[in-house]
């Protein structure tokens, strides 16, 4: 969804969300791919351990002290899910303060 979603952007056609398909590579040009790639280059995706450490590593690269977050997902429980998953990534992240 996201990677279509930086394609319509590149062809003016902003629209909402749109379901996935099945084959991005048919939907794209590889120069709107380039572009998309480029655009998600910082994404952090995964398991909750696993986007803990991406924000980890994002954090320390730049200093950031605030971090905006998109879950471009088409299907709303599922960007619910994916929000409550970032929740949790933080609270890894709390744990190993308090450790550390």
């Amino acid at each position: 969804t996201q990677q279509m979603s930086f394609a319509n952007i590149f062809r003016g056609a902003r629209t909402f969300s749109q379901p996935p398909i099945d084959d991005i590579e048919s939907y794209w040009s590889p120069v709107e791919k380039y572009q998309a790639m480029q655009m998600l280059e910082r994404s952090i995706v995964g398991s909750k351990e696993s986007v803990a450490a991406g924000i980890e590593r994002l954090v320390a690269e730049t200093g950031a002290d605030e971090l905006m977050i998109v879950s471009d997902v088409y299907d709303h429980r599922e960007r619910l899910r994916s929000h409550e998953l970032i929740a949790q990534s933080q609270e890894v992240l709390r744990a190993e303060a308090t450790v550390a």
